[in-house]
This record gives C-alpha cells, sequence and structure tokens, in this order.
C-alpha cells in the first residue's frame, strides 16, 4: 500500500488552497442541476430510492478516496456515536425523499425556496426541543 507523502500532500493543500473559492460554485451547480435530473429520471421511470441509492454511493465513493488520500483516522468512531450517525443519516434520507417528491410536484423554484427555509425550521424546532436559546448569532446565520 502507497502512503501519500508530505511534499504531495502539501502540493494538493495549495492547489485546494487556490481552488476553495470555486467549490462553493461548483456545489450550487450541482445543487442547482438536481432538479432537471431528477425530474427528467423520475419521468423516465427511475423512482427516489434508486436516485438517492445512486446519488448518495457515488458520493460516499467520493469521500472514501479522499478520506484514503487525505487522513484515513477520519474512519475512526466512537461507539456511542453510531446511533447519532443512524439519526443523521436518517433526516438526510427522508430531507431528499421529501425534496424528491417536491420537484415531481410543484415548480423547482418553488422547491428549492422550500428547502432553503430548514434552517428557520431547526432554530425554531432547538428552542423548543431541546430549551436552546436563540442567540443572535445564530439568527444572523439563519439570515
Amino acid at each position: 500500500m502507497r502512503y501519500i507523502t508530505y511534499n504531495e500532500l502539501k502540493k494538493i493543500s495549495e492547489i485546494m488552497k487556490k481552488i476553495y473559492l470555486l467549490l462553493p460554485i461548483i456545489a450550487g451547480i450541482m445543487f442547482g442541476s438536481t432538479g432537471i435530473f431528477v425530474r427528467t429520471l423520475t419521468e423516465n421511470g427511475v423512482d427516489s430510492a434508486t436516485l438517492l441509492f445512486l446519488r448518495f454511493s457515488i458520493a460516499i465513493l467520493y469521500i472514501a478516496i479522499a478520506i484514503f488520500l487525505t487522513d484515513k483516522s477520519l474512519l475512526k468512531i466512537n461507539k456511542e456515536d453510531i446511533p447519532l450517525f443512524v439519526l443523521c443519516g436518517l433526516c438526510i434520507l427522508g430531507l431528499n425523499l421529501c425534496y424528491n417528491s417536491s420537484i415531481n410536484t410543484v415548480p423547482l423554484s418553488l422547491a428549492a425556496i422550500l428547502l432553503s427555509t430548514a434552517p428557520v425550521f431547526v432554530l425554531v424546532l432547538e428552542y423548543f426541543l431541546f430549551k436552546e436559546k436563540i442567540t443572535s448569532i445564530k439568527v444572523l446565520c439563519v439570515i
């Protein structure tokens, strides 16, 4: 097995520093094009569960490659954290299933706007469920 040397990692880091500003733009483009792909594939008979399985599988592949190339210690988890990971995974799955359904029932722009209101709901729910304070920093972040 070949490990990345310090110099190679340093070169990768320098490249990432140069393109880090492009990454949010690329992510936005990919997010914005999700609706087009979901609608097209759904019209051609692919269901939401299959779409999510493919999407998550591709994402896991890229993330796994990135972890193996950079820091394998990121794969180590505490047993106490497993229920939290499962809960987060189920929430993300539910969110994406709902988003895919909304893409097929309402205009794409409305689906995107509704999804972007999620932080507001999180802010309100954390206040009622976990009794956390709504701070000015949290409100600023939501805006």
